[in-house]
């Protein structure tokens, strides 16, 4: 296993990090920034800084066989900052919990392994059941 930090804003950069690495055979992008800006306050910075990091990065270094885990708040430092009052989230998910890492690491491992292989394409929903609501 092999870490790589980089600026995932910076499009050139991200793509001469991967370069430099070879051929990449798994690869979880798991990157995202938030901002909490009031909708009608928002700036074109920030959201030219959340679609960089959010959508543009992960075309950028992802160009191999993708799949796509889509869950709801994930209880991470910044779900913690997102969400005050987590009692209040958990009643609007049918299994009321909020997922923890543990809950993605586990489907992510899943879809790397060979027992996927020929899964492409797939939006994995890991919302404890919020979706189907």
């Amino acid at each position: 296993m092999h870490t790589v930090c980089v600026d995932l804003s910076d499009w050139a950069t991200a793509r001469k990090a991967v370069e430099q690495i070879g051929p990449i055979d798994l690869l979880v992008n798991n990157a995202g920034v938030l901002d909490q800006s009031p909708f009608l306050e928002t700036e074109e910075s920030q959201m030219n800084k959340m679609f960089e990091v959010n959508v543009n990065a992960a075309v950028n270094v992802s160009q191999i066989r993708v799949n796509c885990i889509n869950s709801t708040l994930v209880m991470t430092n910044m779900g913690k900052r997102m969400c005050p009052n987590p009692e209040v989230a958990k009643a609007a998910i049918p299994q009321r919990k909020l997922p923890e890492v543990k809950d993605i690491v586990h489907p992510v491992l899943y879809l790397l392994s060979d027992k996927a292989d020929m899964i492409n394409g797939v939006t994995l929903l890991v919302d404890g059941g919020k979706s189907a609501m």
